[in-house]
This record gives C-alpha cells, structure tokens and sequence, in this order.
C-alpha cells in the first residue's frame, strides 16, 4: 500500500503503475488519482445540492410559499453554478450551457433588485 501525506493510496492502478515507473511516480500519479477521486464526490455533493436549491426556488415561488422573487433567484443562481460545475467536470456540455445562462439571468436580476 502507498502512502502519501498521510493518507493511504491502495487502488489496483498503483502496482500497474509501480510495474513501469520509478516508486515515487507511481506513489504521486495514485495520490493524484484519490485525490480526484474525493474531488469528483464534493462534486457530485454540489450538483445535487444545486438540482434540490432550483427545483425547490421554483416549488416555493410558483406555488406563492414564497412570495418574494429575491430569493428565487438566489436560489436558482447558486442552484445552476453547483449543476454547471459538476456538468463541466463530466464534459456534458448542454446542462453547462442551460444553468451558465440560468446563473447569467440570476446574477442580472439580483443585480436589478439590488439597484431598485
């Protein structure tokens, strides 16, 4: 098992990658992939917190629970930046392109708000 900064780096690529390359390679190129790994996770966190923050601005304002339009932006402007982040990571480039526009449209009317 490698190790690196203290945490411990056991996946199968490391002994195929220990096979080609010097040890401290192979223990820096495992790390690098744990290290995405835990990425991707904190990722994937902030998508579906970004897909629960839009559906639930839209729930609350269409049906008048909340009434003030404020907070249905703030809600869809962090809501889309969560959604287009992890969208950007994965390479699925119609949800960056939709909530990118969302958090544009967001970002202006908050901005609007703010000025009246």
């Amino acid at each position: 098992m490698f190790t690196r900064a203290g945490y411990p780096v056991s996946v199968p690529a490391c002994r195929y990658y220990a096979a080609f390359v010097r040890e401290t390679q192979a223990i820096s190129l495992c790390y690098d992939e744990y290290a995405m790994k835990k990425y991707d996770k904190l990722l994937d966190i902030l998508g579906w917190i970004g897909t629960a923050l839009i559906l639930l601005g839209y729930g609350l304002y269409s049906t008048g629970v909340v009434p003030d339009v404020i907070i249905y932006h703030w809600l869809n402007l962090i809501g889309s930046i969560g959604v287009a982040a992890i969208s950007y990571r994965r390479k699925v480039w119609q949800p960056v392109v939709i909530n990118v526009t969302f958090a544009i449209f967001a970002f202006i009317a908050i901005l609007r708000f703010a000025s009246s």
